[in-house]
């Protein structure tokens, strides 16, 4: 596959300290993989590195997918953030990334965009890291829709629950409640592919929407979540590879009593009627 890093002068935006090497730009997913490094990748990447990378797909409803393989990179001093939109202020997906990891990580967007930072300090450096962006196809697209809460929970599954579901999934569901209320939703079990499928818990519908949850792995422990303007959506996605179980989750609409604001999960369902 042809292999390129776009690195791209940002001097008017970032500012990249005495770094002989500037890196960062905004690309343009496809249906086709495409690489992006480290700079100098795999050669050991320059000190005082700022670089910000913004992938967007083809349409906003594109979802946008980078799959990371081995990092190597200074442990707490140098990192690798992937955001759930495009801009600085968007929800980090997963955790920082920092040291040596050696296993495979993969992010997508809520809807069009990713954003990529990596930095490094004035000291240790590391080889750095590789990656592919593209597209996520989508094959399944039988799941999801619009549930209007009532005080009765109403059951919904990933595809084929609890048979293994399908890969290409993309499902999207937009949980609402009546006027005054808010959506209580319980994720009572899952089993995902780790690395690679996904639930995400938004509290609301656009990409600037806060993520309340980001479930991947397994568990039997329910897991709650409260909308703080009457609207949860759900999100559930799989790679090309590796399905499991799936997961089954559960909502209605509850009156918030006792508290003057909604709280963060995980908390007391007692406190909702």
């Amino acid at each position: 596959m042809f292999k390129f890093v776009i690195c791209l002068a940002f001097a008017a935006i970032f500012a990249l300290g005495d770094a002989q090497t500037s890196c960062g730009g905004y690309l343009t997913a496809t249906y086709s993989p495409q690489d992006l490094t480290s700079p100098s990748y795999p050669l050991a990447y320059p000190n005082d590195l700022n670089c910000v990378w913004v992938i967007s797909g083809l349409s906003p409803t594109d979802q946008v997918e980078i799959q990371f393989g081995i990092l190597d990179m200074e442990a707490g001093g140098d990192f690798l953030k992937v955001r759930d939109g495009d801009n600085a202020n968007a929800k980090i997906l997963l955790l920082p990334l920092t040291g040596y990891v050696n296993r495979t990580y993969n992010f997508a967007s809520s809807y069009g965009s990713l954003y990529i930072s990596f930095t490094s300090d004035d000291s240790v450096v590391g080889t750095g890291w590789s990656s592919q962006f593209r597209i996520v196809p989508i094959a399944d697209t039988t799941c999801g829709g619009n549930l209007v809460m009532g005080t009765a929970y109403q059951y919904f599954s990933s595809p084929g629950y609890p048979v293994q579901y399908p890969n290409n999934s993309y499902c999207v569901w937009t949980l609402t409640a009546p006027a005054g209320k808010q959506v209580l939703l319980t994720i009572l079990h899952y089993q995902l592919e780790p690395c690679c499928d996904n639930v995400v818990v938004k509290r609301g519908t656009t990409q600037s929407s806060a993520i309340i949850g980001y479930i991947f792995g397994a568990s039997h422990t329910d897991r709650h979540y409260l909308s703080s303007d009457g609207i949860l959506v759900v999100r559930f996605r799989s790679d090309e590879s590796g399905t499991f179980q799936g997961f089954e989750a559960k909502a209605r609409a509850v009156t918030v009593t006792g508290t003057t604001s909604t709280p963060s999960p995980p908390f007391n369902i007692g406190e909702f009627s």
